[in-house]
């Protein structure tokens, strides 16, 4: 799966509101950097990453996510800690995929920030949608929200809880299942 690659990258993010424009901010960065040892052609080595990030402006739905301004302030990284981690991942464009449930949101926000640190910063890793690959299959224009995959392909030991690392553990397990019913993935890879 995803031979030419050599890292993937399974993220979400948790956010203040629906657009990055002109209030919006990540608060939560959980994503699984797989990389595969050099000659192989598979993902054998994992990182995880969970971060907070110090926020500007106010958090009006912890109520979804549980995250609150405290804890972002007392546990959270600095807008210039994130600008780098991302630079660190998102800068080998070719041989890096992106992958998260609703792509277009994450990486919306991600775009944006990056632009706001560095004007001018492009992000053009190709990506992989699975809420676009959950709507292929099922043929559904509602119904395909991650809790939803969970169930329809068993996912064991996973939950959407709305904070970033678990949503990112579901979504791979998602991924997984979807590879094993049909391993058509590589079609959905938009550059």
């Amino acid at each position: 799966m995803f031979k030419e690659y050599k890292k993937m990258f399974i993220f979400d993010t948790e956010t203040n509101s629906l657009n990055p424009e002109p209030y919006g901010e990540i608060l939560e960065l959980g994503g699984i950097l797989l990389s595969k040892p050099e000659g192989s052609d598979k993902f054998t080595e994992r990182q995880d990453i969970s971060v907070l990030i110090k926020n500007q402006y106010p958090i009006l739905n912890s109520d979804i996510h549980h995250i609150t301004a405290e804890m972002c302030q007392d546990n959270g990284i600095t807008k210039e800690e994130l600008f780098e981690l991302l630079k660190g991942i998102f800068g080998d464009y070719d041989d890096i995929l992106i992958v998260a449930y609703n792509t277009p949101f994450d990486m919306k926000f991600i775009k944006s920030f990056m632009q706001k640190m560095q004007p001018g910063y492009q992000v053009n890793n190709p990506t992989l949608d699975v809420l676009e690959i959950a709507k292929q299959r099922t043929g559904l224009r509602k119904g395909n929200k991650l809790c939803d995959m969970i169930i329809r392909y068993e996912v064991k030991d996973v939950q959407n809880s709305h904070r970033a690392l678990d949503d990112v553990e579901a979504t791979l397990g998602v991924m997984r299942a979807m590879w094993k019913e049909k391993p058509d993935l590589d079609s959905y890879i938009r550059r």
